[in-house]
């Protein structure tokens, strides 16, 4: 492989990580069938085959599970399957075609499932995402790498503007994005030093960037087999358990920052709220940094 080549396959994983974390995030605020699967990206492989296993057994038995399919996803996406990640998304897709997050990480799936390009069955998945929702992170990120590709490099870097104008510089993808920005722009001789010197400085990483507390291989194993309901009870356990070890230890802001992050991404702002009034009266002198916090988490005070 050519270093020209290298390079614009580093340029399109610069962003996966951040990126998936985000889609995950935003999937799990819209849905109340949370993936047991989504917040445990370093389980041994052997649990990863058997969630697998146990969710393809779901799916032979109920095609139509929506959920279950982009569960399978994201289970093949973690486990590097990523042409079988693809197959899994575009059932879902075809199921509920009007989420935006589908699309785009259908989108996502096929890019890394090729040859190290952005290939058109992907361009299409992230025009349709943005179709749903303009704003989505990830179908913009990578449309702009296909116009890098492209030699569309100018565009590439407005579009990445664009995406920095629409994020907080707490949101998980914005330094990877910024990179993304400084290294296209240097390789092709693009001015954007005063551009640059009027974004906000990425936000160090915090528990208000961190997802519901994951479980553990055992639980995995266990959850590989649960229906949907059984599936929302474990994560609402693991959530009590967070808020149990708050109540005894409340001297934690870091702690009660994820628990607000826990609740509003199961979609209960009212207990993300009352959360965020226990903990800055736990801790008065935090107050600032937990109602920054919330309002990175789109948790309204009232």
């Amino acid at each position: 492989m050519d270093n020209k080549r290298l390079s614009r396959l580093a340029l399109i994983l610069s962003g996966v990580l951040a990126v998936v974390a985000v889609a995950v995030s935003a999937w799990r605020s819209k849905t109340t069938d949370a993936p047991p699967a989504a917040v445990a990206a370093n389980a041994p492989s052997a649990d990863a085959a058997q969630l697998i296993t146990g969710l393809e057994s779901r799916l032979r038995a109920n095609p139509d599970d929506v959920a279950g399919w982009r569960n399978l996803g994201i289970a093949f996406f973690q486990t590097e399957r990523f042409a079988e990640a693809a197959s899994a998304y575009q059932k879902a897709a075809a199921l509920t075609p009007a989420d935006a997050t589908i699309w785009s990480a259908l989108g996502e799936a096929l890019v890394l499932a090729g040859p190290g390009t952005i290939p058109a069955d992907a361009q299409t998945a992230f025009k349709r995402a943005l179709t749903i929702d303009p704003k989505d992170p990830r179908a913009r990120y990578f449309l702009a790498v296909a116009d890098d590709l492209a030699g569309r490099h100018t565009q590439a870097v407005d579009g990445w503007f664009a995406i920095l104008a629409d994020s907080s510089a707490a949101d998980p993808w914005y330094d990877s994005v910024r990179q993304a920005i400084e290294r296209v722009a240097a390789q092709n001789k693009i001015d954007v030093a005063s551009r640059l010197a009027t974004l906000k400085a990425a936000a160090p990483a915090s528990a208000a960037a961190a997802g519901i507390p994951g479980p553990t291989p055992d639980q995995m194993r266990a959850a590989s087999g649960l229906a949907p309901g059984q599936q929302q009870s474990m994560v609402d356990g693991m959530v009590q358990s967070l808020a149990t070890k708050l109540a005894a230890n409340p001297k934690n802001p870091d702690g009660w920052i994820m628990l607000m992050r826990s609740y509003a991404t199961l979609g209960r702002q009212s207990e993300a709220r009352a959360t965020l009034i226990k903990a800055k009266a736990a801790n008065p002198q935090a107050a600032a940094d937990l109602d920054a916090a919330a309002r990175t988490l789109g948790i309204s005070a009232s």
